[in-house]
């Protein structure tokens, strides 16, 4: 028997390939990362080059956030227990969450690092190979950050856009190294820390960005505004409802959790109720871009309780 594309065995099933796409993609981040780091850190001592070491260390960083996505992706795909039966998502988004806080750390030391030596008059004149890497690494991180960045809105992932962005903060520090390089060449001995100071304030903004996303789902915030509209489209536009209210959703991880009341035909059988239920929970699913766990609950129309528990 065929199994539906909006049923829960498929959701499960569409989780798996989502997993696989992310350790996939994490894999390849980790073996430029590992390459990365070495170049970056041996050109930038040999060359004399401190925000190019600063941005190999931020790429060590990257290796240490690829393993939280792996790990979280692996925790989150977990099935619900009787400790967690909810599941294991929320583990995405405190992965999201130290990697934010990863970013901060990262850009705030990279910044200070720069700033003390412009504050002591430390010159930097790093030759053309310091250049030629640095180049090198704006390309493949940046590569690397459109990559991730497609597999992280495809499957909807907090963990995986913020490892995205951690990508996308090593090309901009590689990018400020071009710049300090070139500068050094034309005689300007602080182009390079500049570069440094500007990258590390840059990265410390998209951390926090990144952390307060993660905490406001960690709040159990509800959808937005457009997610709420396609459920309350969903479930009003099927045949057997006549009203609905408590429509309650939050995110947990790459899933969204739906809990709504319906109102149907008082003269229904349980069974033929239950059978409409059946029918909002799969218009829901084939309506979510995310994986849905959905609870539709059935009441009788009766004006009493169109009265006490009104739709919005």
């Amino acid at each position: 028997m065929p199994v539906s594309k909006s049923s829960p065995l498929a959701t499960s099933e569409r989780m798996r390939e989502e997993a696989a796409s992310i350790t996939h993609v994490t894999n390849i981040g980790i073996v430029m990362n590992v390459i990365m780091t070495l170049a970056k850190i041996l050109a930038g001592w040999a060359f004399g080059s401190i925000a190019l070491v600063a941005d190999g260390v931020h790429s060590l960083s990257d290796l240490a956030t690829d393993a939280l996505v792996i790990v979280g992706t692996r925790v989150g795909l977990r099935p619900a227990d009787k400790r967690h039966p909810y599941g294991h998502g929320k583990i995405e988004t405190i992965s999201a969450l130290l990697i934010a806080f990863a970013l901060v750390f990262v850009g705030a030391r990279i910044s200070f690092v720069a700033g003390r030596e412009m504050y002591l008059r430390h010159h930097s004149y790093p030759g053309v190979w310091v250049l030629v890497i640095a180049a090198i690494s704006v390309v493949g991180k940046e590569w690397l950050f459109r990559i991730t960045r497609r597999v992280a809105l495809a499957c909807n992932s907090a963990a995986v856009f913020a490892n995205a962005w951690h990508h996308r903060s090593d090309a901009l520090g590689a990018l400020a190294v071009v710049f300090g390089s070139v500068a050094g060449m034309m005689g300007w001995g602080h182009g390079d820390q500049t570069a440094g100071v500007v990258v590390g304030i840059m990265v410390v903004g998209v951390g926090l960005k990144i952390g307060v996303d993660a905490l406001v789902e960690l709040f159990d915030v509800s959808a937005d505004v457009e997610t709420v509209a396609a459920l309350e489209q969903a479930i009003s536009g099927e045949e057997g409802v006549r009203a609905f209210h408590r429509l309650r959703s939050r995110l947990v991880g790459r899933e969204i959790f739906v809990d709504v009341h319906i109102l149907v035909d008082p003269a229904l059988s349980v069974v033929q109720g239950h059978r409409v239920a059946d029918r909002v929970e799969e218009a829901i699913r084939s309506s979510m871009k995310r994986p849905a766990n959905i609870v539709v609950h059935i009441e009788p129309d009766l004006p009493e309780l169109r009265t006490v528990n009104p739709n919005k």
